[in-house]
């Protein structure tokens, strides 16, 4: 594997990672925006109603076909968060050229139509985008946030997050009421679309056998992007947490939900990341870990308990599904268990099981085209260089103490309980 670093010009910056590997070519578009409780539902919309059609094929069916053609090119637009970040993605995935019988310069024609969907969009006679096109994806949208309350499970995570970041920028979610949708209007989405793509900072990352001077001719050739000042974007991280909180709300549901919020602190912007996420792994993240093993299986007190830690926030929720009566109890031995990390109480076997499973999620981001490209984006945001193959060294050689040090930064500012119960004080 061969990684390779360009600047299409000022503000684009392109990523190729050279493989033999694959038998497609990807390449991923992504504008960075802050995310903001104004606009998150705009960035939202703007790459769904794109990568429905374009201005050459203007109904879905005839932009399929169009995929369709060159052996069969899967393109699609979607918008995604990390940290305050918002990214509004495109890709592109088409099957190699040396893979194709009869096509010469494949690579150069998908990427021609991926260049018609982001740059070349149906418009209406006014200039906006088609409204029955935009319609349709707000009704979409509105049809998903309803939709969130019926998983009680990530539901209940995404809640805990919410609260747990309320006032901040992170707290901002798409889901968060049909209102802020219905509102939108296709000439408020193309008004929004002509800021972003004129401004924004853009990563390109490019997973595949094309040489990287050639992946780079392509994309200069083919997307016309125009140079923009690169806004360093940040996340606030806080490293410790605030005043306590207690929250309690209800639902309709027979199974209690109990979320535990932390903050660590801990993000990719640091050289000792792999230490915390060696602790999620020891903690929570494997059914070898402390709270499957004994909060799960030897306590019976909970239907399942996991870590999930934001690598760009520095936040971490520890879900879990519960009997509503065991609640004290659930929370008590989760909190031990946190505990018994911090006091070095590690087995060799809990250790060496923590590292393999680790290890084991990197090994499957090198399987996966998409997921590299995630990986390396993810660094890339917060100015990290590091390389797949350096990260899973430190996994590697990273000891007990290392993991210690990582739980001892982890703080405890919020329990979020979710239940169809009368709550008892």
């Amino acid at each position: 594997m061969k990684i390779s670093n360009y600047e299409v010009c000022e503000g684009v910056k392109l990523t190729v990672i050279q493989t033999d590997k694959f038998k497609t070519d990807e390449l991923s578009v992504s504008f960075a925006v802050p995310l903001k409780k104004e606009t998150v539902v705009l960035d939202h919309l703007v790459p769904e109603v794109l990568s429905h059609s374009c201005k050459d094929y203007p109904t879905q069916l005839e932009f399929n076909i169009a995929a369709e053609r060159l052996y069969a090119a899967d393109l699609e637009g979607y918008a995604s968060n990390h940290g305050e970040v918002q990214l509004i993605n495109f890709r592109l995935n088409t099957i190699n050229e040396s893979f194709a019988f009869d096509e010469k310069e494949l690579f150069s024609k998908a990427l021609g139509l991926f260049s018609k969907m982001i740059y070349e969009p149906l418009l209406d006679s006014d200039g906006f985008f088609d409204k029955e096109i935009v319609e349709k994806k707000k009704k979409d949208l509105c049809d998903a946030v309803r939709a969130r309350k019926n998983n009680k499970t990530r539901f209940a995570s995404s809640r805990a997050v919410e609260l747990l970041c309320e006032g901040e920028d992170y707290a901002a979610s798409v889901l968060s009421s049909t209102e802020a949708v219905e509102c939108v209007t296709a000439k408020d989405l193309k008004a929004r679309y002509d800021e972003v793509l004129n401004s924004s900072p853009v990563y390109i990352y490019f997973v595949g056998a094309l040489e990287g001077e050639k992946v780079l001719a392509k994309v200069k050739e083919i997307l016309p992007f125009t140079p923009r000042t690169a806004e360093k974007l940040v996340t606030e991280v806080k490293y410790e947490a605030g005043e306590f909180r207690r929250i309690t709300e209800r639902m309709n549901i027979v199974q209690s939900k109990l979320c535990l919020g932390f903050r660590s602190g801990m993000t990719l912007a640091q050289d000792c990341y792999h230490n915390f996420v060696l602790f999620l792994e020891l903690f929570g993240g494997s059914p070898v870990s402390k709270l499957f093993v004994n909060v799960r299986e030897k306590m019976s007190l909970c239907y399942y308990c996991s870590p999930i830690g934001d690598n760009t926030k520095g936040i971490m929720i520890v879900s879990s599904g519960i009997d509503g009566k065991n609640r004290e109890k659930a929370e008590k031995a989760i909190l031990q268990q946190l505990e018994a990390v911090k006091q070095g109480d590690i087995s060799d076997d809990e250790f060496e099981s923590a590292k393999k499973s680790a290890v084991g999620a990197l090994l499957e981001v090198n399987d996966d085209q998409s997921a590299l490209a995630r990986w390396y984006r993810g660094r890339a945001l917060v100015s990290n260089k590091e390389t797949l193959e350096s990260f899973t060294e430190k996994i590697l050689k990273a000891s007990k103490e290392d993991v210690v040090n990582a739980a001892k930064g982890v703080s405890l500012e919020m329990v979020y309980f979710l239940t169809g119960e009368e709550e008892r004080a």
